[in-house]
């Protein structure tokens, strides 16, 4: 015997139930997820030692690479570390803590911490 499948009638007030409940919980994980991500309008990052940023939020490790194209390595480092504060910023962050800038081979390497302050 074949399962006649879901009751329509039944299905339709389901959804209509439960609609409220996960439209308020996406909304509200939407909304969380954009009040950590978004970066502070006008307010730049700053390089910043581990001192300068005690007390504040971590946000994230950040690592970039980038081509060595600039025939200079002061501008390649120059280069990586803008990238790396350009990141922290589309993370939110007011704070950079940067780690470890170096020169390997064809790239150039930034890493970093990020962090809110304030």
């Amino acid at each position: 015997m074949l399962h006649p499948g879901p009751d329509p009638a039944y299905s339709a007030s389901m959804r209509l139930r439960h609609s409220p409940v996960l439209c308020t919980a996406a909304a509200a994980a939407v909304l969380s997820v954009a009040c950590v991500t978004t970066p502070l309008p006008g307010v730049p990052v700053q390089d910043a030692d581990a001192a300068a940023v005690q007390g504040c939020t971590w946000i994230a490790d950040l690592e970039v690479n980038a081509m060595r194209d600039s025939g200079s390595p002061a501008a390649d480092l120059q280069r990586v570390k803008e990238l790396l504060l350009s990141e922290a910023r589309a993370r939110g962050a007011t704070h950079l803590v940067v780690t470890e800038r170096d020169l390997r081979f064809a790239l150039a390497l930034a890493r970093g911490s990020a962090y809110r302050c304030g």
